[in-house]
């Protein structure tokens, strides 16, 4: 796979994440409000997306090659995610004038699992399919 490929798909992967982290946490935390007409949301999860995007590229999260992945890694999206969201917080605070902790903190966590998870997960794959190539060329 190209760079460019790399990037793009990494870029939309995480987008994705992103903002069914953020909806899923809104759910969890407000299972009877409409959360898709919600102004705060709709302004929280455009937040958290574009200074997730900003964290990520500050700490090279899309230049790296994930075969490789281990727990350098992990603190580079760790960081990453805990500067976007406390950059939610800011924005939160300044615009809606009100910070949603629980839902800051249920976000943080899935959205590290989610993008880590899916780094990982792409490391194993990564793993498996080669070495089963490899084997296959040495019989």
């Amino acid at each position: 796979m190209s760079y460019r490929k790399r990037v793009g798909s990494l870029v939309l992967i995480d987008s994705i994440i992103v903002l069914i982290a953020i909806y899923i946490s809104y759910f969890v935390l407000h299972p009877y409000f409409n959360i898709f007409t919600s102004r705060v949301l709709l302004i929280s999860s455009f937040t958290l997306l574009v200074s997730h995007h900003i964290f990520a590229y500050v700490n090279r999260l899309y230049k790296r090659a994930w075969e490789y992945a281990s727990i350098g890694e992990l603190i580079s999206i760790a960081k990453a995610v805990t500067f976007s969201i406390v950059a939610l917080g800011v924005v939160q605070i300044i615009v809606i004038g009100n910070v949603y902790v629980r839902v800051l903190g249920l976000t943080w966590m899935m959205h590290i699992l989610f993008i880590g998870g899916s780094r990982f997960s792409w490391r194993l794959f990564h793993d498996a399919f080669y070495r089963e190539s490899k084997f296959k060329k040495e019989l």
